[in-house]
């Protein structure tokens, strides 16, 4: 269908769509509008109807419960992330070999939907209401406001389907009018109500036969068309399964259509409790449903368990029958009966309150999360359509105060809160959520619990995250014993923290506990997964992250560079990792000076990003800010600050206005701002000096990117003279806790040539010279030497032993000669310096001709006026 209205809507919801990563949903990888029409790209599942599957595979009413608790889950999911399918139907799941269920067009109607959205009335009478009669629930026929009720509605149609072969309310033959009447003003006949005409023998089960597999994206032959924008459609179609009476291939409207599902072998088991679950499902009020797909799922564990189901609580009587049929051998021995039936009923009683609080905490919580849902009106939100964000805004404040006496719920509501604004990457949200969660979880359970533990972990993810590595450490390193309990299983939190700890420890200079933990991490990957499992190739990450801050450059591309072959055959739920790597050898190779292609293949990759995760993301963040560190570094300052200020654009389409993300890509904007020339070096100064305060001020930003805002306003006050600005940012950056410069190597080899440059603005060159000294002896270290931060710290050196007219300038200049990156592009700024300095070291008698006509060339090449370039050059050292 030709849908340019769809267009902003597909970019809104694709990002949220994506989050659904769940074993029982096929997931939508993308959406978007190519020609003027609009295109989905689901998973591809290989499977069969849920109609043979259970002819096959499910004989029995236990069997048939068992699967429908696996779609059901997979539908919980998805409300975790606050998404409604609405459309939930038999022919909208397939099956998979080993019985894996997947729900199909999770979030298409979502998407398609444009239902009380101002100006797309057209595209509502394209589509209509998206929804299929039979399995829709009362409010959906009704127009009413849709929530997780209505899925919990569906899937107890499908239920109550799979177990006596007919619907609730209506014969499946029923024309759409008659069945959206009886939906609404009928009540569901009871299960044992229901007289199958067919009833299944019970010998032996055949599978169905073999099908020609449909085509990646299509049906199965047999699923009905019911999808929108297909005719025969939800406005046409009869009951699933049927075909159009007006298609002309068409069997006769007098022969009746068959049953998809026969009734189970064992139909008597569906008296009873059962059948009270299915009927409380169906009510025709939402709030008088189960409150939750989880407390149905319950109430079906419970049956399968043969345990009271919540619905069911009438007497003592009856939970002693069941624990008698739990209990037969128990219950016949003649000695110590009544004590034991006693005993045992209180037991059953103590652990029924124990499950019934865990059911009222899930409704609560999925309550909850339905009014969010709900609330997702113009009328609510100022006339215009909310986003996800908007919607979690208007009630998350509200949170501590409404469930103050519930920390139970409130601990779960702030889990699922905390982990949706993790995925969308608003981590200044994200993280104080998760530290409440913390507390609360350490009050109330205790700080060993399993549920403070796995509050514990998830911080530490979010810290991991924003790369606050000394946070990781804290709250990973005292878990790993419980952790380690659970290796067996392989790809686990236990691996998991081993990888956030890697990085920690290497972003902290801390390098043995590095490659110990990837020692750990690598013997559990050699005895889990196979060398081409995508798992073991990205491995290779985490090692490059290490040889990288180790200053093994070429070792971490040669890591990276090995997983090229890996991937275009990734499986496409490891889409993400695979950029992630991509990114990551673009950097190396970034780092090692090979500048050839660097922006062709950058700009490429985030094109990918943005498609894969919505503009906005954090992934792209970085990437974009490398690009603005790569045109510094080939000394293109204005093309540097273009793309800095194309970073801030990025961010302020996308909304993202949290501290944490953009104060550090304002300071590297206000760097190459004075790197440029650009504005009043009074304006910039004053504006970092107020972002020095807005620094201190920010409550999540912390770790690398808190300590590469501090030394780019420390460069910014060198370059424009400003010692005051440069010593408050320096203190700073010597006295972060966190990071620890003193016992960070790399982060200490910085530091100490920042101090050289400002000692030598200050007057002191002796000083200077010693810290600058230092720092050219760390980078000696380095395996890799001809890269531009040995170049220019080599530079940097000279500056001061001209200055000093010490006779070592000489070959501190020769020495810098042979560091120079290859790839550099004739004529960078710093071969300026390069010229300038050897003209003042050969000259012996004042100040030059030579050395004038060198100067002004320096002055041209940083775009300053004659004069106007401070003793230091620091700013412009790397």
């Amino acid at each position: 269908m030709r849908a340019t209205r769809l267009a902003a809507r597909f970019a809104r919801e694709r990002a949220l769509l994506a989050r659904l990563n769940h074993p029982a949903i096929a997931r939508l990888l993308d959406a978007g509008i190519d020609n003027g029409r609009a295109f989905l790209v689901l998973e591809h599942v290989d499977g069969h109807t849920l109609a043979d599957h259970v002819r096959a595979h499910c004989p029995t009413v236990a069997d048939r419960v068992r699967l429908m608790i696996r779609i059901a889950e997979g539908v919980e999911h998805a409300h975790a992330q606050l998404i409604v399918h609405r459309d939930l139907k038999p022919s909208n799941v397939l099956v998979t070999a080993d019985g894996q269920p997947k729900l199909l067009d999770f979030g298409i109607a979502a998407v398609l939907d444009a239902e009380g959205q101002a100006g797309d009335q057209q595209l509502t009478r394209q589509l209509g209401r998206m929804m299929t009669p039979a399995y829709a629930a009362p409010e959906q026929v009704k127009g009413e406001p849709i929530g997780i009720a209505a899925d919990v509605f569906s899937l107890s149609v499908m239920l109550f389907e799979l177990l006596s072969g007919d619907l609730p309310f209506a014969p499946r033959d029923t024309d759409r009018v008659a069945m959206e009447h009886a939906l609404v003003h009928k009540e569901a006949r009871r299960l044992t109500q229901t007289r199958p005409q067919t009833r299944p023998t019970t010998g032996p089960r055949t599978r169905p036969p073999t099908r020609t597999q449909p085509a990646a994206g299509t049906r199965p032959p047999d699923a009905a068309p019911d999808g929108p924008g297909v005719a025969g459609g939800p406005d046409k179609a009869g009951p699933a399964g049927a075909p159009d009476p007006s298609s002309p291939t068409a069997p006769p409207t007098s022969a009746p259509t068959p049953p998809p599902f026969e009734p189970p072998i064992d139909f008597d088991k569906v008296r009873g409790d059962l059948e009270a679950v299915v009927a409380k499902a169906l009510r025709k009020k939402p709030d008088e449903r189960y409150g939750s797909v989880r407390a149905l799922i319950l109430d079906l564990e419970r049956w399968l368990g043969h345990r009271p189901v919540s619905v069911r609580r009438d007497d003592w009587r009856h939970r002693a029958q069941l624990w008698l049929r739990r209990n037969a051998l128990v219950a016949g021995t003649a000695s110590g009966v009544t004590l034991m039936l006693v005993s045992a009923l209180a037991v059953s009683s103590w652990q029924w309150r124990r499950a019934d609080s865990a059911a009222r905490q899930s409704e609560q919580v999925t309550q909850y999360l339905g009014e969010l849902l709900n609330s997702a009106s113009p009328d609510r939100h100022g006339g215009h359509m909310p986003t996800v964000l908007d919607v979690l805004e208007t009630s998350r404040q509200e949170l501590a105060t409404k469930f103050a006496d519930e920390p139970l719920t409130l601990l779960r509501l702030q889990q699922v809160l905390g982990g949706t604004y993790h995925a969308l990457n608003r981590f200044d949200i994200a993280i104080p959520l998760a530290e409440q969660r913390l507390a609360l979880a350490t009050r109330t359970h205790g700080p060993d619990a399993e549920a403070t533990l796995q509050a514990r972990f998830d911080l530490a993810r979010a810290f991991t995250a924003t790369s606050v590595p000394h946070r990781v450490v804290e709250l990973l390193e005292p878990l790993l014993p419980r952790l380690k309990a659970n290796e067996a299983t392989g790809w686990n939190d236990y691996s998991s923290a081993l990888y956030m700890l890697s990085v920690a420890s290497a972003q902290l200079g801390r390098f043995d506990d590095s490659q110990r933990w990837l020692d750990e991490a690598w013997r559990i990957v050699q005895a889990h997964f196979p060398a081409s499992d995508f798992r073991s190739v990205f491995f290779a990450n985490y090692v490059s992250i290490l040889r990288l801050a180790q200053g093994r450059l070429s070792d971490a591309e040669g890591m990276l560079a090995q997983t090229e072959p890996s991937w275009r055959t990734a499986p496409r739920h490891y889409a993400r990792f695979v950029l992630v790597l991509r990114r990551n050898l673009l950097n190396a190779r970034l780092r090692l000076g090979r500048y050839e292609g660097y922006e062709a293949q950058a700009r490429s990759l985030l094109a990918d990003m943005d498609a894969l995760l919505g503009r906005g993301n954090d992934m792209a963040l970085s990437m974009s800010t490398e690009l603005g560190r790569y045109f510094a570094e080939i000394g293109q300052a204005e093309r540097s600050l273009a793309q800095y200020r194309e970073v801030e654009q990025r961010l302020e389409a996308a909304g993202v206005t949290l501290g944490f993300v953009r104060l550090p890509v304002e300071a590297a904007r206000l760097l190459a701002q004075a790197q440029a020339n650009d504005g009043a070096p009074s304006a910039v100064l004053g504006r970092a000096r107020e972002l020095l305060q807005a620094i201190d001020r920010e409550p999540v930003l912390g770790g690398v990117r808190r300590s590469e805002a501090w030394i780019a306003l420390v460069r910014v006050a060198l370059i424009h003279g400003d010692r005051w600005l440069a010593g408050a940012a320096l203190e700073r950056l010597r006295a972060d806790a966190g990071m620890r410069p003193e016992q960070n190597p790399p982060l200490r080899g910085r530091v100490e040539q920042l101090e050289g440059q400002l000692l030598r603005l200050q007057g002191n060159l002796a000083a200077s010279k010693e810290q600058l000294q230092r720092r050219t002896e760390q980078l000696a270290t380095w395996t890799d030497r001809q890269v531009l931060p040995a170049w220019a710290a080599q530079l940097d050196l000279a500056v001061t032993l001209v200055a000093l007219r010490d006779p070592a300038a000489g070959t501190a200049l020769a020495e810098a000669d042979r560091l120079r990156p290859p790839q550099l592009p004739a004529g960078h700024p710093l071969d300026a310096v390069r010229a300038y300095l050897q003209q003042r070291s050969a000259a012996t008698g004042g100040e030059t001709e030579a050395v004038r006509t060198a100067w002004g060339a320096v002055e041209r090449a940083f775009r300053r006026a004659p004069g106007g370039l401070s003793a230091s050059l620091g700013g412009w050292m790397f």
